[in-house]
């Protein structure tokens, strides 16, 4: 941040506590897709040059201001199933204990598996704008053999804050409120399949309303609340879930036709309209935090965002945009104000359902090298393997910031002292990773060989001298 800012700063702290014994993120939470983790271990080669010095283009002086809500709205989830594939830059899907999900015959199947703990959903990636506008879902067919299992339609900003649309076991369609991990039931009616085929949250700018329709266009209100009683909607995910809950084995549920109304521009969001200098109490809306151990901790504070995993074990901390970005032709800086030690990782990285980008500050990934060495990696993800085009010896000072872009086709790495003059580490042509639909993310990853792995501190995403 500015040094004008430190003064007012508002500090934020975040920590979140994850128990898992996995070392990488997708295995811990498979809704993220893959790509996410801070994942150093291939060493394939890329076919790209390193480029010499270069005097970086004009960026003026990011004020961190609020990211434009209005993109990335709930259209983003509309889906009529007629592909017969899943977009895995629009939908997360996770099923387990036997459980299925699949689009078939223009409609969304979901089957649960034979334990009563099994469950399956469909998730959109990414965080979407509900103020003002309203997404709906057809539910075509409950459990066909008995109607055992829970299935819910919600708009969630995270576990413990929902609005649910949910039918039950005892033949009961019921509207939910989950604010601050509290649950509070709005309603409570006998399913009738004709009736209530469509669900729908709708907003105005006061007010969440819950709704059902027969036909899909005139919509029965069956409770309202105000925002000022809930959670922020404009930063919510769309999600569609069965729970087996003693459902017999094989029992399938058919969703259809998820669509949204309202206004904003809708797409995902352009890259250059997002700025951040840490500076501000809103940092939580702009952002997710994620930790995997009980003691990692992720705090905004002094103008900075901090990043602090345990000493001596495998312990991550990831910062992730909580909105998708297109990044065609255009890029993403940071300034890396402190990395952890080497071995560790400290990673700035763009990512896609599948694919990702990134530098990573590392030790040094030679295996006839020394891994206590730190080294300034460009490394991307694509088609399944990890490739590391280059490696240089890192020098905080020469390296304190960081950018990657999409410059025409080509993929371009660079770092630069001052964020001014700007020095080419790596350039691949073509660009091997889809930068239409990205997320940033920052990332501590300490390992257990790393006794005092200490900070990542990053700064000014997006926002240069």
């Amino acid at each position: 941040m500015n040094i004008a800012q430190l003064g007012t700063a508002v500090s934020l702290l975040i920590t979140s506590v994850v128990a898992a014994t996995a070392c990488d993120w997708d295995s811990v939470d498979p809704r993220l897709g893959a790509g996410g983790s801070a994942d150093g271990g291939s060493s394939a080669g890329g076919s790209g040059s390193v480029g010499g010095g270069g005097v970086g283009g004009g960026g003026g002086m990011g004020q961190g201001g609020e990211l434009e809500l209005d993109c990335g709205a709930v259209d983003i989830a509309i889906d009529d199933f007629e592909d017969g594939m899943r977009d895995p830059n629009k939908w997360i899907d996770y099923a387990d204990l036997g459980g299925s999900t699949q689009e078939m015959g223009g409609q969304l199947m979901m089957t649960v598996g034979a334990s009563s703990s099994s469950d399956a959903f469909w998730e959109t990636r990414g965080f979407m704008n509900l103020v003002g506008r309203s997404v709906a879902v057809e539910m075509v067919q409950p459990f066909s053999m008995t109607l055992a299992g829970t299935i819910d339609f919600e708009a969630t900003m995270d576990a413990g804050n929902k609005l649910i649309l949910r039918l039950t076991a005892a033949g009961t369609l019921e509207g939910q409120k989950v604010v601050a991990g509290g649950a509070a039931q709005l309603f409570s009616i006998a399913y009738n399949p004709a009736d209530h085929r469509f669900w729908q949250f709708r907003t105005t700018e006061t007010t969440a309303i819950w709704e059902v329709s027969g036909d899909g266009s005139r919509f029965t209100k069956l409770a309202e609340e105000p925002l000022s009683a809930l959670f922020v909607l404009d930063n919510v995910r769309v999600r569609l879930e069965i729970d087996n809950n003693d459902a017999m084995f094989g029992d399938q549920v058919i969703w259809d036709n998820v669509t949204a109304d309202g206004p904003g521009t809708g797409g995902w969001c352009d890259v250059s309209t997002f700025r951040e200098d840490f500076g501000a109490s809103y940092t939580d809306r702009r952002w997710k935090a994620t930790t995997k151990s009980s003691t990692a901790t992720i705090k905004v504070a002094d103008g900075q965002l901090v990043l602090t995993p345990n000493d001596g074990q495998n312990s991550d901390a990831f910062y992730r945009s909580s909105r998708l970005f297109d990044m065609t032709d255009q890029g993403v800086s940071v300034e890396v104000v402190e990395a952890l030690a080497a071995p560790s990782t400290t990673a700035l990285r763009l990512v896609n359902a599948t694919e990702w980008v990134g530098f990573d500050i590392t030790g040094d990934p030679d295996p006839m090298g020394d891994e206590t060495m730190p080294v300034l990696a460009v490394r991307y993800r694509s088609e399944g393997a990890t490739n590391t085009l280059a490696t240089v010896p890192y020098v905080p000072a020469e390296h304190r910031w960081l950018r990657i872009r999409d410059d025409a086709g080509t993929l371009v790495w660079e770092s630069s002292p001052d964020g001014m003059t700007w020095n080419i580490e790596g350039q691949q042509t073509p660009n091997p990773v889809t930068m239409d639909v990205m997320r940033i993310e920052l990332i501590a990853d300490a390992t257990d060989t790393t006794p005092t792995p200490g900070q990542a501190i990053f700064d000014n995403v997006n926002v240069l001298p």
